[in-house]
């Protein structure tokens, strides 16, 4: 009798599903690897390659919670390999991405970059596991040394955050961003950055991120030796971390809660699809001895025409007997009767007469059992027809209920999609109408704030020197004053006071509007100065500036904006006696005489910023200009600049001192033409990074 309690393929492989991932939410990690390598073996020869990249995933995940990292990248690597062989690209992707993170802690750490690259194409349609794998490989470019790729990444990753509204992953991008800067070498952008995470993190209400951007924050004021600003934010960190704590330990509550309801859930599947099991194993059963008892029957009556056949052959026979008995006696008779010819002749005719009714009777007998024999097969036919038809009948009446059934449930699952079509379309019709709304709502937004930044561009106008001004003053000179917004952060300043012209390049802190409010307190701070100190020496005037600076950005300081400032760099041209001074607040100036160029570099004092400790004031520096003798300003909008070959390095200082020393015999207009082609070259098609602005000046006694 065949097995009523096999399993199919396709359930058996359904219950391991089940099983595995039960065990997954319940089991440590080595009970969890000593359970899937019980079921890898039929897993690994089934057609479903959705359920073997689950199993070993779990399998690797185990792995590597165990520190068994080399077998955890073997299953990684099986994982890509079925995953790229099936067309499954999101799960490709998730793999390749694990594996990078594994080859990391290994001799094989080289490999990690490629990957990162594979698995941010395979994600191309999960954007938001896109981001998380361009984040790992900015941080992989970053321990490798290429920080310009990293920052690259970082810029693509917040720009794709920011655009999906995704403000608790673009809080970590902006973090790991600061991470980057720390590691280059440049805490002033790294706290930039941070702060603009931590607002961030704060705008998606995300405690955990606050938290690490806080202990971020006060790592860095640690190493500026701002020990009590380092201690706010550790304080800050711990509050955040404690708020977060809680938020996971309710999170993990609610996990813990919904677990139980899911393995009650398992629990009653599994006994679910063992009571189906059973109850087809008893209607298996039960249709069996239906069959059996049906064979029983036919075998019962099949027995008892046999049995009526042999009573009717047991009394042909002793009929044939009594008339062989007669035969006997009327041959006694016979030979009685010869003695007696003559006497009885008479009798004997009658005896004669007797015989050949007897013959005739017994063929009479012969013929009627033939007929009965014949009878009996017609009716053993039509016994075996009955059954046939009966079992027929059976067949097709239960194939009837069976398909009566299908139609029901095809009917059924038909009116379920339609309800469930219906209910999707009327949502995405909702969420549509809600876009358009929210659309509508930002279109209108971005028209008053391109409307309020064209009119704060008109007023910032208003303090910005022409270069018709500049050439006025000094005719050979230029100026390159490119903005990357609407307004700038960055403000070319020419004033004269007597035979003496002031020429200045600022950059103040950041872009867009907050830079260019700014500019105003640079622009009217230092024409002040000059008005009440004309004969301040630009050391002087730097110094004086920046307590300006300070005392204007007091309120600021009490709301935590710390790191508000600029770099200048300031020049004072004597027209009499040929002489010019510089000092420069981070900013350099650069001398060419004769195709030699020469940087003086400005104090590394950030101007402004109360944060930086100060043990002195601006140097002074001056210079004996000769007839031909250039002299240029800039900002680092132009050296910071992205492009070359890959689009992954910067113009440089180095660049520009060259092109300036080369440049030395052209005229200012051609050199400033050159200038602007050669950075559009080196730009491509690479956005402009910052403000650029550059003032070039060349002596004629």
């Amino acid at each position: 009798m065949e097995d009523l309690h096999v399993q199919k393929p396709e359930e058996r492989m359904e219950r391991i599903h089940i099983e595995a991932e039960a065990k997954r939410r319940t089991l440590a990690s080595q009970d969890l690897v000593n359970y899937l390598n019980t079921v890898a073996g039929e897993v690994m020869i089934s057609k479903d390659p959705v359920l073997q990249i689950e199993l070993l995933a779990a399998m690797a995940t185990a792995h590597a919670e165990l520190g068994a990292t080399v077998r955890a990248i073997e299953l990684e690597e099986r994982i890509l390999g079925i995953s790229m062989a099936n067309g499954l690209s999101m799960q490709a992707g998730i793999s390749a991405n694990n594996l990078a993170e594994l080859l990391q802690k290994t001799p094989r750490a080289a490999e990690a970059p490629e990957l990162y690259q594979r698995a941010i194409i395979l994600l191309d349609d999960k954007p938001l596991l896109r981001i998380r794998t361009m984040i790992n490989s900015s941080v992989s470019a970053a321990l490798a040394g290429d920080l310009p790729f990293a920052h690259t990444q970082l810029a693509e990753a917040a720009n794709y955050a920011s655009k999906s509204n995704w403000t608790s992953i673009l809080a970590q991008v902006q973090r790991t961003q600061a991470v980057v800067f720390l590691h280059q070498g440049e805490p002033g952008q790294a706290l930039e950055r941070a702060e603009e995470g931590l607002r961030t993190a704060k705008t998606a209400g995300d405690r955990s991120e606050q938290g690490l951007i806080c202990e971020f924050i006060a790592r860095i004021f640690e190493r500026q030796g701002d020990a009590a600003t380092a201690r706010a934010y550790d304080k800050a960190a711990r509050e955040h971390r404690d708020a977060a704590k809680k938020e996971s330990e309710n999170q993990l509550r609610e996990k813990e809660s919904e677990r139980a309801r899911i393995q009650r859930q398992e629990r009653e599947q599994l006994e679910q699809l063992n009571r189906q099991q059973v109850i087809e194993s008893e209607r298996k059963e039960f249709a069996l001895n239906a069959e059996n008892q049906q064979k029983r029957l036919a075998l019962l009556l099949a027995e008892k025409q046999l049995e009526e056949s042999g009573r009717r052959e047991a009394l042909l026979a002793s009929e044939q007997a009594e008339q062989k008995l007669e035969l006997t006696q009327a041959a006694l008779q016979a030979e009685r009767n010869e003695r007696m010819i003559k006497d009885l002749e008479n009798t004997r005719l009658l005896q004669s007469m007797s015989m050949d009714r007897l013959d005739m009777e017994r063929k009479q007998r012969q013929r009627e059992v033939e007929l009965l024999e014949q009878k009996n097969e017609v009716t053993e036919a039509r016994s075996r027809t009955l059954v046939l038809e009966r079992a027929s009948e059976r067949a097709t009446k239960r194939y009837s209920i069976i398909g009566a059934i299908a139609m029901l449930g095809i009917a059924l699952y038909m009116a379920w999609a339609w309800y469930v079509q219906r209910k999707k379309k009327r949502t995405i019709l909702v969420q549509k109408k809600r876009i358009e709304l929210i659309n509508n709502e930002l279109a209108d937004k971005n028209k008053d704030i391109e409307s309020s930044l064209t009119y704060a561009r008109t007023i910032q106008s208003a303090i910005l020197p022409s270069e018709e001004y500049l050439k006025a003053l000094i005719p050979e000179s230029f100026l390159v004053y490119k903005p990357l917004h609407k307004v700038s952060g960055d403000l070319p300043f020419v004033k004269q006071v007597g035979d003496r012209i002031y020429v200045a390049a600022i950059d103040c802190t950041g872009h867009g509007v907050p830079a260019a409010m700014m500019t105003f307190i640079a622009y009217y701070g230092l024409s002040g100065l000059l008005e009440s100190t004309p004969e301040a020496s630009c050391g002087t005037l730097l110094d004086r500036l920046h307590e300006h600076v300070g005392r204007s950005m007091e309120g600021r300081a009490e709301e935590g904006l710390i790191n508000d400032g600029m770099d200048v760099g300031l020049c004072c041209i004597d027209l009499r006696n040929g002489t010019v001074a510089f000092a420069g607040a981070q900013l350099p100036l650069i001398h060419v005489r004769g195709g030699e160029s020469n940087r003086i570099k400005g104090d590394v004092l950030p101007l402004g910023d109360r944060q930086f400790e100060r043990k002195g004031g601006y140097k002074d520096h001056a210079l004996k200009l000769l007839p031909g003798d250039s002299i240029y300003l800039y900002s680092d909008g132009i050296t910071h600049q992205f492009g070359g070959v890959r689009g992954q390095q910067k113009f440089s200082q180095k660049r520009l001192i060259e092109l300036l020393g080369k440049k030395h015999e052209s005229s200012m207009h051609e050199l400033k033409e050159t200038l602007l082609t050669d950075l559009a070259d080196w730009k491509g098609n690479e956005p402009q990074t910052d403000d650029v602005l550059m003032i070039g000046m060349r002596y004629a006694a």
